[in-house]
């Protein structure tokens, strides 16, 4: 759920349209107020279906997170890499 009380739909990655995206990744960084370089933050998220994943670090993230699909749904685990 947003701030805003919207919802955000998370199987995205589960469509056949979303396969052309490698990774969404994601700050929580104020870019107007900040006290530690920007991009520290950054966590990325793996699409598990991707045509074209991409490597942990090509990136720099401080912590990426991935999807295992299985029968029953999958699970998600997230990796400190900084």
């Amino acid at each position: 759920m947003k701030a805003s009380g919207a919802t955000v739909g998370t199987t995205s990655f589960l469509e056949w349209r979303s396969r052309g995206i490698s990774a969404i990744l994601g700050s929580s960084a104020d870019v107007m107020w900040h006290s530690q370089a920007l991009g520290v933050d950054f966590e990325l998220a793996h699409n598990p279906n991707s045509r074209a994943p991409i490597a942990d670090f090509v990136i720099p993230a401080k912590k990426a997170w991935r999807a295992v699909l299985n029968e029953t749904g999958g699970d998600l685990t997230g990796h400190i890499l900084a």
